[in-house]
């Protein structure tokens, strides 16, 4: 399976700088897709509805984007996604700490669609030094990740922004699946942007690469979810995940100032690789700490920078 663009990464375009959005043509997004051999998704996006000019209603594309947020969620509480970024974040945190950084500590998640892994934290990490932003570029999903975390009465916050944009900069930045969405040279712009606001650490969390991994993503989203582009783009996803040599050389490359490291563990008792890997990283300043500390027995760490 060709590694190919995703179906929701088509729908909404925006201006970058002001993030106003700008209409997208249906038309388009099927030949796009067509253009990459995704046939398939050129037929489920050739039956959405769309305006007699052939152009997607804002409105209706936000409802399918927060309905597959929706979807995601699902796969996020099963693989328990806020447990694990808690477990790797509050090390780093305790690592700040030590080496004197002054808190109180924000935390920014970086595309953080419905706001998942910072509604979690918020709920269950306990943390009285550390302010949670999610970010996201789409609205709509900001606006539900809002709407969410008021109904559960949870004190973190959601911004629609550019993450490396922000007034008050990250400390340390997290993301879940979404390296995989950077292509070309977007990854190493990623990375790029890291040296240029310069928090003292991220982690990023993304599906782990494996000849196995198309075959186990069709068969857990075709049994987990109900639409069928959650579905398309489930599978895209693990089929675009990039190898950590590819993401140790953006970090190396566009972000001299971090040392970095991966986790990428395989299942018990066999060499078969997990769903997920995770790439931490900080500045040279407090490396050594957060290195002591992400190190936890049983957690097998590979220097990637």
């Amino acid at each position: 399976m060709r590694a190919g663009r995703e179906i929701c990464d088509l729908l909404v375009d925006v201006e970058p700088g002001t993030l106003a959005r700008r209409p997208v043509d249906r038309s388009s997004v099927v030949d796009a897709l067509v253009s990459q051999g995704d046939r398939r998704g050129a037929r489920l996006v050739a039956r959405l509805p769309a305006s007699g000019d052939g152009m997607f209603d804002p409105a209706y594309v936000d409802g399918l984007l927060v309905a597959v947020h929706c979807e995601i969620q699902r796969l996020s509480e099963e693989f328990r996604h806020g447990a694990r970024m808690a477990g790797l974040l509050t090390p780093v945190l305790a690592a700040l700490r030590s080496s004197g950084v002054p808190g109180p500590y924000r935390v920014v998640d970086v595309g953080c669609g419905t706001g998942y892994v910072v509604r979690w934290l918020a709920a269950h990490a306990g943390w009285d030094d550390v302010e949670l932003v999610g970010v996201d570029l789409h609205e709509a999903l900001v606006n539900e990740a809002h709407d969410l975390a008021t109904a559960e009465g949870l004190n973190c916050t959601f911004r629609t922004a550019d993450a490396f944009a922000l007034a008050a900069p990250a400390h340390v930045l997290i993301s879940t699946g979404i390296l995989h969405h950077f292509r070309g040279g977007d990854l190493g712009t990623f990375f790029a942007s890291h040296e240029a606001v310069r928090p003292h650490a991220f982690v990023h969390i993304d599906f782990q690469p494996s000849p196995i991994a198309p075959l186990g993503a069709w068969l857990f989203h075709r049994t987990r979810m109900r639409l069928a582009i959650a579905r398309f783009d489930g599978v895209r996803s693990a089929v675009r995940a990039y190898p950590l040599d590819q993401i140790g050389t953006a970090v190396a490359t566009h972000a001299p100032s971090y040392s970095a490291w991966a986790h990428a563990p395989t299942v018990r008792w066999t060499p078969l690789p997990c769903v997920l890997s995770t790439v931490v990283g900080a500045r040279r300043s407090v490396a050594p700490a957060v290195l002591d500390g992400v190190r936890a027995p049983g957690r097998r760490l590979r220097r990637l920078s």
